[in-house]
């Protein structure tokens, strides 16, 4: 008996260091799949059940009323990213800001494949300076409503090499959304001259 007692006490220290194990590599995967909730740092973002920002459209264009309300109804359905990538499995922060200007009917050229669809964040940044669209944060350029932020793969430790759009720019604080953030389509609001952003530049389609 007492070696049947004493088997069975190995067996389960044996079972418990299995179950631990798998949980340290479930955690592990999580991390390297990019699932986590944040990404390089920390975001004041929201998302899911909360509202998207009221914002007047009193001085907006027609062009920015349109992206306006196309992205609010995109926040609120957050569908899957093989929405807006035409169906290909991939990072789709790019996919999203060319498929938002494309639906209202402001599409992108991409330099390689001529598609409205630029899945790449260089080839984006390829498109607007070709383009006479880009410029940069340093140039004494303000940023408005429907300008698409270009983030630095090396210097921002917000995103890494990213891209969103602008919704507005007041008292200095540099609110944004964006696909494949963290939590799907994404609101985030950072200080405009926060280093840690590392915005290389933006990308202006409305003029």
């Amino acid at each position: 008996m007492k070696s049947t007692m004493s088997f069975y006490g190995v067996l389960v220290r044996q079972v418990r260091g299995f179950l631990v194990v798998c949980a340290a590599l479930c955690l592990v995967l999580v991390s390297v799949a990019g699932c986590s909730v944040t990404f390089l740092g920390d975001t004041s973002q929201t998302s899911g059940p909360a509202p998207f920002p009221s914002i007047s459209g009193t001085a907006l264009n027609a062009d920015q009323r349109a992206l306006l309300t196309v992205l609010e109804a995109e926040y609120a359905k957050q569908p899957p990213g093989t929405t807006y990538s035409q169906g290909v499995d991939e990072p789709w922060c790019a996919d999203f800001v060319s498929w938002v200007y494309n639906s209202v009917g402001l599409p992108f050229d991409n330099p390689n494949s001529g598609s409205w669809r630029i899945p790449g964040v260089f080839t984006l940044e390829d498109y607007f300076r070709s383009a006479h669209m880009f410029h940069s944060p340093d140039a004494g350029f303000t940023p408005q409503l429907g300008d698409v932020v270009l983030y630095d793969s090396t210097t921002s430790k917000v995103w890494g090499g990213h891209t969103n759009i602008v919704l507005s720019v007041d008292s200095g604080q540099l609110t944004t959304i964006g696909g494949n953030q963290p939590g799907g389509i994404t609101i985030t609001t950072y200080a405009l001259t926060d280093p840690e952003l590392g915005i290389r530049g933006y990308g202006r389609r409305i003029p």
